[in-house]
């Protein structure tokens, strides 16, 4: 594809290359992996899930309004809080389990 040289990199609209349209100008969620990812401890999971809710506030009122498009996102946060939620409790697992003598 051929480009103008003083074009912008991507489009006004933030499309372009690694775009993901479904987050919405949320921070990038890529950034702590996926949610079975065992880099991660309690604390770093839990601080994703109040990220996202604090993320889904504006969608959820529009949601309340009527906005499909916007009840589809904090459904889809939902069940990363959900994830991250049992993130949390398998992490607290390991370490009662690590605490504990064998």
């Amino acid at each position: 594809m051929l480009a103008w040289p003083d074009a912008p990199a991507s489009p006004p609209f933030g499309g372009g290359p690694g775009h993901d349209y479904r987050t919405k100008g949320y921070a990038d969620r890529r950034e702590l992996g996926p949610a079975g990812s065992r880099e991660r401890g309690a604390m770093e999971a839990f601080e994703k899930i109040k990220k996202i809710m604090s993320e889904i506030e504006d969608d959820l009122k529009k949601a309340e309004g009527g906005n499909k498009a916007a009840g589809t996102r904090v459904r889809q946060s939902m069940q990363e809080i959900k994830n991250a939620a049992q993130e949390v409790r398998q992490k607290v697992l390991e370490m009662r389990n690590a605490d504990s003598p064998q």
